[in-house]
């Protein structure tokens, strides 16, 4: 829905970009044998994606090469432009990037993938498994659980609901009339949007501001009775 430019702000794909940093000069080709090795095992990652919501998830598909760059500046990386803010068209594959930047005497690994086909757990999960071929080029790809399997067991699960589900879905019904409107996020501008992009902002708390944050998020909860 991100994607269809009738809704404000719309026109984006959810889209997720990360890098790695290593202190070495890692290896194209080994890099390149063990992406195709991540593909083989996790089936979304030959999924082909189309408008009506189907998807189909290819058997086999042709070895990916990476792009390899080199520089000499960290604030100026074409890679990093160029798969920060990548948008990727429904119906067409891959729908994800592996690719890398060598500077100086060390490796810049940059990841992008569309999140219709993996969310940020499952992009760790990618990763790590890259890290493993990477440096154990002796292992073979096991086929992982399908994303057919997860959908086949969540509606088994919904199925057999448990005996509590119904109390907690009137509890939560109930609730919402209480719960108070979503929070307004101001923009630079309300109307007439054409183009938007999105970044990513962090902050990190020391060990006493998370201990008050915590401490506030408890009392919160009790106010507006969350706890049971």
């Amino acid at each position: 829905m991100g994607r269809n430019t009738a809704f404000e702000l719309g026109g984006v794909g959810c889209h997720g970009y990360m890098e790695i940093e290593y202190n070495e000069l890692l290896d194209k080709d080994k890099i390149e044998i063990a992406w195709n090795k991540v593909i083989k095992k996790h089936d979304m990652l030959r999924a082909i994606i189309y408008k009506n919501g189907k998807q189909k998830v290819q058997k086999d598909v042709p070895f990916v090469e990476i792009e390899e760059n080199f520089s000499i500046d960290e604030k100026e990386l074409d890679l990093r432009e160029k798969l920060a803010n990548k948008q990727y068209k429904i119906g067409e594959w891959p729908m994800c990037d592996i690719a890398i930047t060598k500077i100086n005497e060390k490796t810049l690994l940059h990841f992008s993938v569309d999140m219709i086909v993996a969310d940020y757990i499952s992009m760790n999960i990618i990763l790590k498994d890259l890290e493993d071929f990477y440096y154990n080029p002796e292992k073979e790809a096991c086929n992982s659980s399908s994303y057919r399997d997860i959908v086949i067991y969540e509606k088994e699960r919904k199925q057999n609901k448990s005996a509590n589900s119904q109390e907690d879905k009137k509890y939560w019904e109930n609730k919402i009339e209480n719960m108070g409107n979503s929070p307004f996020l101001p923009t630079l501008k309300t109307v007439d949007i054409e183009d938007s992009s999105f970044i990513q902002k962090s902050i990190f708390l020391n060990e006493d501001m998370w201990s008050k944050l915590c401490d506030l998020s408890i009392l919160s909860s009790l106010k507006f009775g969350f706890l049971i």
